[in-house]
């Protein structure tokens, strides 16, 4: 028996608006049995669309989705994403230079064996991270891909989280290990001692490069060790970054240009996921950052009639005044941010939100 599956993405970007409809059909009976093909869509206005490319790929992905779209020098990639076993992983990347026809990049040719985590860029370049937080690669086009060389003394005891591409280069986000510390406050002063059963303290941390290939590791202000430390950076717009540790202390930090940090005053409101349980997710198309909030079903918050929308900041949000017509409690809508508004498809509806000025 076969079964379909079908989901839909939107994106924005400096041209317009791109959208992706996935489709599988996998076998009930053969594990790993199953054939994705992906529809791409385009329009420069969010309101006038047309077919782009038709790509039939992964012959052996059941589960495949499109994580995020990203704008870099010589246009857009389009990251897919599967994953088991309640992990995730970058399944395969499409590149294109006019939002229009699409290619896919050779992922044995560029990681080898690696599994790749998050891709993330801006009008630099890109940005790829691997699982085990010890490889990491940079790209000027999303086809041709580059290792990070971290066995340099900036990245000593470093575990390597996430990264991304903006106006200023590139940045990768981890932790280092606190020599000497452990998770439970035992500070290991004899060496000769047998080693604590506890793991060592980390420090989130962050580096900066102007090409890719020298990295200065930068200072963040007010950093607490913790264990464990999971860090995230996320291009406010192509000129301002976000930095976010969501495991261990909950701080935060904003950058406009990589290298000096400053803490960020509203860390949890940034969640590019499309929903992150309180109703709430965040788009940026590299020239403005979009916030919204009420995106829950109607039992979960009854209380949110219409859709909240805000602009975020380097000094946080600020609430954008809506009219007209708008969905309400649309709970797993496709959203997207570019040139001439905010577009959501929900339920075989569409609205475009368009701005006063």
């Amino acid at each position: 028996m076969w079964t379909d599956y079908t989901s839909f993405k939107v994106a924005g970007w400096s041209r317009g608006f791109v959208g992706f409809s996935l489709h599988t059909t996998s076998s009930t009976s053969a594990y790993g049995a199953a054939n994705t093909t992906t529809t791409t869509t385009y329009a420069s206005d969010g309101v006038h669309w047309h077919l782009g490319s038709v790509l039939q790929q992964h012959p052996s992905i059941d589960d495949m989705d499109l994580r995020g779209v990203f704008e870099g020098p010589a246009g857009l990639l389009a990251v897919e994403e599967s994953g088991a076993c309640g992990d995730i992983w970058v399944e395969g990347l499409l590149t294109s230079v006019d939002g229009v026809t699409w290619q896919a990049v050779d992922m044995k040719k560029e990681f080898g064996k690696a599994v790749v985590w998050n891709v993330s860029g801006g009008s630099t370049g890109f940005v790829a991270t691997d699982t085990t937080g010890q490889a990491a690669w940079t790209s000027r086009d999303g086809r041709n891909w580059q290792p990070v060389k971290l066995n340099t003394p900036a990245f000593a005891t470093s575990r390597i989280d996430d990264g991304t591409a903006f106006s200023a280069g590139y940045v990768l986000v981890g932790s280092t290990e606190l020599v000497g510390a452990r998770s439970c406050g035992v500070t290991i002063a004899d060496p000769s001692a047998p080693p604590s059963p506890t793991p060592p303290l980390r420090v989130p941390a962050v580096w900066w490069s102007a090409d890719g290939a020298n990295w200065v590791k930068a200072d963040l202000p007010g950093a607490k060790a913790a264990y464990p430390v999971q860090m995230w950076v996320w291009r406010l717009d192509d000129h301002t970054l976000a930095a976010l540790e969501d495991y261990g202390t909950g701080d935060g930090w904003v950058s406009t240009d990589g290298v000096t940090w400053k803490p960020f005053t509203q860390p949890m409101a940034i969640n590019p996921s499309p929903d992150d349980g309180l109703g709430r997710s965040f788009r940026t198309d590299g020239r403005h950052s979009i916030q919204i909030e009420g995106l829950n079903q109607p039992e979960q918050n009854p209380d949110a009639g219409s859709l909240s929308i805000s602009m975020l900041t380097d000094g946080g949000s600020v609430a954008l005044t809506q009219s007209g017509d708008q969905p309400t409690h649309a709970y797993g809508a496709e959203w997207a941010v570019g040139p001439t508004g905010v577009v959501i498809a929900y339920a075989d509806q569409f609205w475009i939100g368009l701005p006063s000025d």
